[in-house]
């Protein structure tokens, strides 16, 4: 049986083929590689890789914005009906622009991290019962207490001046607060996260 030659032309090189007994192989690479087409492809490549990352961050840059800006509103819209329930008289802006700031930094810009960090642990949460578990477990053993105990302290630091500053009756105060509070504060948001997180 004669065996014939067929040439197929890739990117430009050309690749000799051998058909022999029906079935067809390639019989030589020693095509020439398409230098100029990969010099017009693979600036074209990076420009949209570039793209796409420049697009991605924006999108991050603007759930980061969005989250802040939420998150110090909420602060300030439960914090104002806190001041209505407990009847204070005046509306404390003092204490509102506060927890603002908490609301902002913590709430809206560590969180929308730890979060992130906590799906990338555990991608499967929604589904598999032992990362849900586990998702929990570290959020209750590391960002619970952390986040709560930070938050009474902050509250006795702003609430009274001088701002900022731990003296002996804040310090005093904080110790009493830490003691009554963090423990149940702690429990209950076990119930809630429980929940929450496994979405």
């Amino acid at each position: 049986m004669s065996t014939r030659y067929r040439t197929f032309r890739t990117l430009g090189a050309s690749v000799p083929a051998r058909r022999a007994g029906g079935s067809l192989s390639l019989t030589s690479t020693s095509a020439r590689l398409p230098s100029r087409r990969c010099a017009s492809i693979c600036p074209t490549s990076i420009r949209h890789c570039s793209q796409r990352v420049a697009a991605r961050q924006r999108l991050l840059d603007g759930r980061i914005t969005t989250n802040v800006l939420s998150a110090a509103g909420l602060s300030v819209l439960a914090d104002g009906m806190a001041q209505a329930v407990e009847r204070r008289g005046s509306w404390d802006v003092s204490r509102a622009a506060w927890i603002s700031a908490w609301g902002a930094s913590v709430s809206g810009l560590m969180l929308f991290f730890w979060f992130r960090l906590l799906a990338r642990l555990f991608p499967l949460a929604a589904s598999s019962t032992a990362q849900l578990v586990g998702k929990v477990a570290l959020n209750q053993a590391v960002m619970s207490p952390g986040l709560n105990a930070g938050f009474f302290t902050f509250v006795v630091l702003t609430r009274d001046k001088p701002y900022l500053r731990l003296d002996g009756e804040k310090r005093r105060r904080l110790g009493r607060k830490l003691k009554s509070d963090l423990p149940a504060t702690v429990r209950r948001s076990c119930y809630f996260w429980g929940v929450a997180q496994a979405r």
